[in-house]
């Protein structure tokens, strides 16, 4: 897949995030890394997020952050001066950790915070429980998890700056983020074709569908209408904000989050993830699927479960997933990041999709 125009050893090798649990690699062109920084940074302006400002980036993706016991020495006190820039490794978030971040932070003094919903919050609550000096900005920006409408409001709480969603992808930087109107993300069409496609053709505008995109930077290894897996609508009208980029108005979760009914029939993950937005004492929660009858509900709870919250979880799930279906809930202390990226997938399907399919049209 490389370009006969590049050698192989003039590109820089990359790697997605692994969040599905498959890392894959591919190839960056110079001119494209360069194309990718401009572009971004011009993208950052729809939420006011300039050059130069104090950015404190919680990451999990292992080739952005610094070597596993590096010094902190001159040179990398400087490199951090220089690009405005503390990172927070987020793979692991224990309350030693925590606490130091804390006070990195505090020193810092960062302008704008950046990085995975669950992470900054994750970090927001601790500061907050341990009666910490608040971190308090202007911007919040987050990428690579879904981010709710409750994790809005409450990252907006713990930090005290407005939240924009930003969605992009290893491959691609960039795809497309929100401005100050919030109601959709306005589509960097310098950088990529962005199509959505249902069952096989082109979807109508407002429908969901799965997003196809076309890299338009990267001429060493480029990307030509890639499936990416995720699903999202297009929006038949412009932003009120004025700005003249397209709209996606809605990012409707990842193909691999399609949920199983003993049916047959597929329910998208975040329809679940979605219910209990509304009680407090849930921290995180995530939802696995080993067979089309039996799912299992693992909660991250603040204090106790009540009973009634038990039976209030069984019975909204199952009004979505069907009576058929066991429902297992299941009180956990943690739930783990994904090894490679740091992500909390929320989402977990563990079903033969091509086998289940196959069943479902033989009538078996």
């Amino acid at each position: 897949m490389v370009s006969d125009r590049f050698a192989v050893e003039d590109l820089e090798l990359s790697y997605t995030g692994g969040t599905t649990g498959v890392q894959t690699s591919f190839y960056l062109d110079h001119a494209c890394k360069v194309a990718r920084v401009g572009r971004q940074w011009g993208m950052h302006q729809l939420c006011g997020y300039k050059p130069g400002m104090r950015r404190a980036l919680v990451w999990g993706v292992h080739e952005d952050l610094p070597p596993r016991g590096a010094r902190h020495g001159f040179k990398r006190w400087f490199r951090r001066y220089a690009s405005g820039q503390e990172t927070l490794a987020c793979t692991v978030m224990d309350e030693r950790l925590m606490h130091e971040y804390h006070g990195r932070l505090q020193r810092f003094r960062p302008q704008v915070v950046y990085g995975y919903p669950s992470a900054l919050t994750e970090l927001g609550r601790f500061i907050e429980e341990q009666g910490l000096a608040p971190i308090r900005v202007g911007t919040i920006i987050t990428t690579a998890e879904r981010l709710s409408a409750g994790t809005r409001a409450q990252l907006q709480r713990l930090y005290g700056g407005e939240v924009f969603a930003l969605y992009g992808t290893r491959e691609y930087g960039c795809i497309a983020l929100e401005c100050t109107r919030h109601e959709g993300y306005h589509i960097d069409v310098g950088s990529v074709v962005l199509e959505i496609v249902k069952e096989g053709r082109p979807a109508r505008v407002g429908e969901s569908g799965e997003i196809v995109v076309t890299d338009l930077l990267n001429y060493g290894m480029p990307f030509i209408r890639s499936r990416i897996g995720d699903r999202g609508a297009l929006s038949a009208d412009p932003c009120p904000c004025g700005n003249p980029l397209p709209l996606l108005k809605s990012l409707d979760g990842r193909v691999s989050e399609l949920l199983f009914r003993p049916d047959g029939s597929r329910v998208p993950g975040l329809m679940l993830t979605d219910l209990f937005m509304q009680l407090p004492n849930i921290r995180y929660l995530q939802f696995v699927q080993e067979s089309i009858y039996r799912l299992e509900v693992k909660l991250v709870v603040a204090g106790e479960l009540s009973e009634t919250v038990r039976v209030q979880v069984v019975r909204e799930v199952r009004q979505i997933m069907g009576e058929a279906i066991t429902i297992d809930v299941r009180l956990v202390d943690d739930i783990e990041r994904n090894p490679r990226s740091g992500k909390i997938e929320e989402v977990i399907c563990k079903v033969d999709r091509r086998r289940e399919s196959m069943q479902m049209g033989s009538g078996a």
